[in-house]
């Protein structure tokens, strides 16, 4: 049936009938040439030749390989960079972790620092040999030269070690023990160890022991 501009058409909606009204509106034409343009293209719009079309895409084609490359080497170079054994933050001199603001050592630049060994029983522990760098060895690799250090380990306990006690006692941050790598289970990767049996009167008692900190992996400094 047909009204004017106005087409409606029968159709069948579910189980019921119902119509469809079609507007009968023709499609704008060019008033200069009266060539009919498909809808979203403005009358005065020139069609897009083939060719040029073509070389659109190659070009944005090109560019997005181009970049690939690029993208690739950022994805490569952050895979490939080694986890940190150590990580330093809060008040420090120097940094390398421009991001984070941290200072972080690898386990490589770690180990290559020089050693201290401490000979001590501990109230987990017989007396056995531990090895690693003076604390204030490490420190000072980050910038840093006085405060008070937080150490946080794996498990996210916090303990304070005041600066007196880096200077006092030789305080080391121990990687190993009886010639082993300290185990990441159990007391590694790294372990704060005081030369105790050197100083039973002072390095007794719940204080002391609280500064036995093992799995060590951060350290923040504050004032």
């Amino acid at each position: 049936m047909v009204s004017g501009n106005i087409h409606v058409v029968p159709v069948r909606l579910g189980a019921r009938r119902g119509t469809v009204i079609e507007l009968a509106a023709p499609l704008p034409a060019d008033r200069t040439t009266g060539v009919v343009k498909a809808a979203g293209q403005s009358v005065g719009d020139k069609p897009e030749s083939s060719p040029t079309y073509m070389k659109r895409r190659l070009l944005l084609g090109s560019m997005a390989c181009a970049a690939l490359p690029c993208l690739a080497a950022a994805h490569k170079s952050e895979a490939l960079k080694p986890k940190a054994l150590l990580t330093v933050s809060g008040l420090i001199g120097r940094v390398n972790n421009e991001t984070a603001r941290t200072y972080e050592f690898t386990e490589e630049e770690y180990l290559e620092l020089a050693t201290t060994s401490i000979t001590t029983g501990t109230p987990w522990t017989p007396t056995s040999v531990f090895v690693g760098p003076l604390l204030v060895d490490v420190m000072r690799v980050a910038g840093v030269t006085n405060g008070t250090l937080i150490f946080t380990t794996l498990g996210d306990y916090s303990a304070p070690i005041p600066w007196e006690d880096l200077v006092r006692y030789g305080v080391i941050l121990a990687h190993s023990q009886d010639g082993q790598r300290l185990n990441n289970n159990r007391w590694g990767p790294l372990w704060t160890i005081y030369p105790r049996d050197q100083y039973p009167d002072t390095l007794s008692g719940p204080i002391a022991e609280s500064r036995f900190i093992w799995q060590v992996d951060r350290i923040e400094v504050r004032v």
